[in-house]
């Protein structure tokens, strides 16, 4: 068993701290949601932590196995799990600690392009992303095909409207506090 795990991973630092990172992420959410189950903003704040630190797991698994299909492998794993659904996520917690009222389909809405765009990268991994290797490992990068690129739009349009969604009801929040003690949360 222990040989096959030394077959199967490769120590690098640097998959070692994203290794910490995501576990120090999950840690902070599961205290935050065991503070108050109930509470809708506990559960959309542990749903940050959990998307956060699966991508950052996920990467810090693509950087410890010595394989690039695994690697390729659990890329795909990353984004089907994890990474589309960060800025969902974001989203859905600005919503909640700034009472925004919105419309009522936007939030599914998110979760649902966020599990396309997952499963396509699962599906198609290597179409969509190759590896570069650098001095501390190798890190993924979106390929030169028309899928690839297609791709990329989709993603980023995704991730990006929905993260300055969650950032401009941030900052209308924080305006509209009355005092400065009130302003400190945002």
């Amino acid at each position: 068993m222990l040989q096959s795990l030394t077959n199967y991973f490769q120590y690098n630092i640097q998959g070692l701290i994203n290794f910490g990172a995501g576990s120090l992420s999950l840690s902070v959410g599961l205290l935050v949601l065991l503070n108050d189950f109930k509470s809708k903003l506990h559960r959309s704040f542990f749903l940050i932590s959990l998307t956060g630190s699966i991508w950052l797991l996920t990467y810090s698994m693509i950087y410890m196995v010595q394989d690039t299909a695994h690697a390729y492998f659990w890329l795909g794993v990353g984004y089907l799990t994890g990474v589309s659904f960060i800025s969902p996520s974001v989203y859905l917690f600005s919503v909640r600690w700034t009472h925004q009222r919105i419309k009522p389909w936007l939030i599914p809405f998110s979760y649902i392009t966020g599990l396309i765009l997952g499963l396509t990268m699962f599906l198609f991994t290597e179409e969509i992303c190759g590896f570069r290797p650098h001095s501390w490992g190798r890190l993924n990068s979106y390929g030169e095909t028309l899928f690839s690129r297609i791709y990329l739009v989709f993603f980023i349009t995704h991730f990006f409207s929905f993260a300055s969604m969650a950032f401009w009801y941030i900052f209308q929040a924080w305006r509209k506090a009355a005092s400065p003690n009130d302003k400190i949360q945002y």
